[in-house]
C-alpha cells in the first residue's frame, strides 16, 4: 500500500503511528509493507502532536515544525 502526503516530510514515529492504526483493520496487510511518502514541496507544513515532547533528532527538520493543538 502505498499513501501520498502533502507535507514536507514524514516522520518514523508517523509511520509507525500510521503502521499501529492501520494493522487491525486490514489484517490481510503486512504492516511493513506500508508506504508512506510526501510529495517535493518546500512550503508545506511539517505536523508534529502539540503533546509531544521528544522529537527524534535524526528526524529530518525536527525543530521546524508546527505543533498541531490538541483542540481547535
Amino acid at each position: 500500500m502505498i499513501v501520498s502526503t502533502d507535507v514536507v516530510c514524514i516522520r518514523r514515529v508517523d509511520l509507525e503511528r500510521v503502521r499501529t492504526l492501520i494493522k487491525p483493520r486490514l489484517s490481510d496487510l503486512d504492516p511493513a509493507k506500508i508506504i508512506v511518502n510526501t510529495t517535493h514541496t518546500h512550503t508545506a507544513p511539517v505536523l508534529v502532536d502539540a503533546r509531544e515532547q521528544n522529537l527524534d533528532p535524526y528526524d529530518l527538520m525536527a525543530t521546524f515544525v508546527y505543533r498541531v493543538p490538541e483542540k481547535g
